[in-house]
């Protein structure tokens, strides 16, 4: 239960990145990468949406964010009742058994549980967001729009590091393993800069262009720990370092067709993990963690995050007096979060955004992890009173927990921003 109350810890801070991978924000979960002057949350994906975001039609020059959109969420390994297993694991650890038979039958659950945990336990916990009142837009017809937001965002991960139980049979016995759980945790702030403007105008449709700043601090820190607490051992390494990334963008913007491309992080900024400080440990229990942590391959020295770049192509199509959308949006390339899981998002959503105060809107959509997880969601959204937006998501894949199926992820999304 302590692994579970520290991942959960890391949400309940409200750790503070733009559009994070692992957590798109706002609407964007439902919608995709995609722009969509009628969420304001999809001005986070492409520098050139910023220019679409203002109605000169109603004379405005300024749209901004009020509160959120914030959101939260979990992802589950493919273990059926991972943290109840450790759970009771660590009562066997902490309390011995008291039988021969007992003694067989937890060596014979815990080391078949212990290898699959190591192989593929895992469970994750998410928050991302936009500070109160941002993005904030400024549009001139004459100079083009610029665009400041203030996004955060935070990600914890439990892996095991496996190992065999061993239990001295009999009365009293004790139980003893070197498994340990290894958390990684990251929490960013971001303030972001942008530009966008038209610069080709046709008969067919504008073009527009964009190029953001993005500036980030990141905090990160990692944790191995023994999951036997009678012979507790830990090793621990924080970091905190801060870069640049580079976005840029266009739109091809028609009556009834919007096609972009998006490239995130062109310069690929690198930020620090830390190093795992394990020069106080010292002993055969010692030995053995150090030993599990260089079996899973996890680097102990001069760990860093590489911001990788990314290309995303997006398409909408308008109907109805563009209340009515048809929006795809797909990754081109495949990149890894900070806490080394791998995304490549294919989105597919169907929106409907009228113009009455009172009919909600609506957006449906699919999303696909084309990589790693090879997740699946079922995505849905309203939008009340055209500023109240609230947009959920849960995988299609399930896993077991108290003998009842639960999707092995999902997440949640509020906010409540300026209509366009």
């Amino acid at each position: 239960m302590k692994k579970l109350i520290l991942l959960s810890g890391l949400v309940s801070t409200v750790s503070f990145a733009a559009q994070p991978i692992f957590h798109p924000i706002g609407a964007s979960s439902t919608l995709g990468s995609v722009t969509n002057s009628r969420a304001l949350s999809t001005s986070f994906s492409n520098p050139a949406s910023g220019y679409l975001m203002v109605n000169h039609k109603a004379n405005d020059s300024f749209r901004f964010g009020l509160i959120g959109p914030i959101g939260i969420g979990y992802e589950l390994g493919e273990v059926d009742s991972l943290i109840d297993e450790i759970d009771e694991l660590e009562d066997i650890l902490d309390n011995g058994v008291s039988s021969t038979a007992e003694a067989n039958a937890a060596q014979a659950k815990f080391n078949d549980f212990l290898q699959e945990a190591g192989e593929k336990g895992y469970a994750k916990a998410t928050v991302a967001g936009a500070a109160p009142f941002f993005p904030i837009i400024y549009k001139s017809q004459k100079y083009g729009a610029v665009a400041l937001d203030f996004t955060f965002a935070g990600v914890g991960k439990l892996n095991i590091l496996d190992d065999t139980l061993t239990i001295t049979a009999g009365s009293g016995a004790n139980a003893s393993t070197d498994s340990s759980s290894y958390v990684q945790s990251a929490a960013s702030a971001t303030v972001g800069l942008g530009y966008s403007n038209s610069i080709w105008e046709t008969g067919y449709g504008d073009l527009v262009v964009g190029l953001k700043a993005n500036a980030t601090q990141l905090e990160s820190t990692r944790t191995v720990e023994t999951l036997d607490s009678d012979v507790a051992t830990e090793i621990e390494g924080d970091a905190s370092s801060s870069a640049v990334g580079i976005d840029a963008g266009f739109l091809w913007v028609a009556d009834n067709v919007v096609f972009g491309v998006t490239m995130a992080n062109i310069n690929e900024p690198e930020y620090d993990l830390g190093s795992l400080d394990n020069s106080d440990c010292t002993g055969s229990r010692c030995t053995q963690l150090n030993n599990l942590i260089t079996g899973d391959g996890i680097a102990t020295t001069g760990g860093i995050y590489v911001a990788e770049a990314q290309t995303t192509v997006e398409l909408s199509l308008s109907l109805a007096n563009k209340q009515l959308s048809l929006q795809t949006s797909y990754d081109t390339n495949s990149v890894k979060d900070v806490v080394g899981d791998e995304y490549q998002w294919a989105v597919a959503s169907l929106s409907y955004y009228g113009d009455s105060n009172f009919l909600p809107g609506l957006r449906v959509g699919l999303r696909q992890n084309m990589v790693g997880t090879e997740l699946s969601y079922a995505n849905a959204g309203l939008t009340f009173f055209k500023r109240l937006n609230l947009d959920v998501g849960v995988a299609l894949e399930t896993i077991e927990v108290d003998e009842t199926e639960l999707p092995r992820a999902g997440y949640v999304n509020l906010g409540f921003t300026s209509a366009f």
